[in-house]
């Protein structure tokens, strides 16, 4: 067998070649303890040589025709040359002089942007920001020498973001890395790789770009308007309420998601599709209450795989799901368990189909 498994297992596009099978799959279910516990396992083989979709042991549907996820289009992250280190990059510390007496560095940062470099690179220092960075020009990349933020001082009153993507070529591609901006806005119709960093609280405006993401986190993320968005590790989490995700018409594919706290993750609205693969749900504050979901969608489409830990806490309600106003909910019935974890094999809803 190409593949053998015995727990939670999701496939989808898996080719194979040279074995007898593509898939051993085996469903354990134990029950009782002691001397009553009682083990049993159902064996399903796919031949293959190809899989187009393994749902798993237990596809949960409330809505439209249980077939399968949403199976989004999935896109790999683009990739920006490293270009020459001597003509093609700049340290912003050499516009140091532009700093302000206050630490403000908002117009050494903009002058070193505006500069005419591809790649901006920010030694470890304390970058305050008092007011808002306009990324364009000829910049293809920000690159942070360490962990640093782009961030507003401490009781600085503001309600724009510190920078925003507002570059007006649809064909500009900008990756920021290892660098985290407290306050970002997508702006432009060009597209947007952010790798090792993060950019909360990130909002975007109509007709913005397409935003690629690894290997990211922070809080909240805002997309309020619609928006190819691919992420792949994705660790967004807050305290409180929640949602820290909330998509509006956005279209998000994200392979491994994972968060904690008691707040609900994510939330998609108005024609949203979203497709969440492998994600791990870990609640550690108590006093859930029990109509706070982990998803919620709203007529929107949504297909989940994930798993859960509920060593201390866990919500009641995992998956709120709206249509026209008809509410449908799905709970700890619908996952499977091992004592205190539990796993949702894939959720989905296709309520325009």
């Amino acid at each position: 067998f190409a593949i053998r498994s015995e727990g939670g297992l999701y496939l989808r596009n898996v080719k194979t070649g040279g074995y007898r099978a593509a898939l051993e799959k085996s469903d354990v279910k134990v029950e009782g303890r002691g001397a009553d516990r009682r083990v049993s396992k159902l064996t399903n083989v796919i031949d293959g040589p190809h899989i187009d979709e393994f749902a798993g042991d237990q596809l949960v549907c409330l809505r439209g025709e249980a077939k399968g996820s949403l199976k989004l289009p999935v896109q790999e992250t683009p990739e920006i040359p490293w270009g020459d280190i001597k003509a093609d990059w700049v340290n912003v510390q050499e516009f140091a002089h532009l700093k302000k007496e206050s630490g403000d560095w908002t117009a050494a940062i903009q002058a070193a942007i505006d500069s005419g470099a591809k790649t901006l690179y920010f030694p470890r220092d304390n970058y305050l920001v008092h007011g808002t960075i306009h990324l364009r020009g000829e910049v293809e990349r920000l690159f942070g020498m360490g962990k640093l933020s782009l961030n507003r001082p401490k009781d600085f009153a503001s309600d724009e973001p510190v920078m925003i993507y507002d570059d007006p070529r649809a064909d500009k591609l900008v990756a920021i890395e290892r660098l985290s901006v407290e306050g970002f806005r997508h702006a432009s119709p060009g597209t947007l790789v952010l790798k090792h960093g993060v950019l909360t609280p990130y909002s975007n405006a109509q007709g913005c770009g397409k935003l690629f993401m690894e290997n990211t986190s922070g809080h909240p993320w805002n997309f309020n308007h619609p928006q190819q968005v691919w992420v792949r590790q994705w660790n967004p989490e807050a305290h409180g309420p929640g949602p820290v995700i909330t998509s509006r018409g956005a279209t998000i594919w994200a392979l491994g998601f994972k968060t904690e706290y008691e707040s609900s993750k994510l939330w998609a609205l108005d024609d949203a599709q979203t497709e969440v693969l492998g994600a791990f749900i870990y609640p550690v504050k108590k006093g859930i209450p029990k109509d706070r979901p982990i998803f919620k969608n709203v007529d929107s489409q949504m297909a989940v795989v994930y798993g859960t830990s509920v060593y201390v806490a866990n919500h009641e309600t995992h998956i709120i799901d709206i249509e026209d106003g008809k509410e449908l909910r799905a709970d700890n019935s619908h996952l499977r368990w091992s004592g205190s974890r539990a796993r949702m094999d894939l959720y989905t809803s296709h309520p325009f189909e």
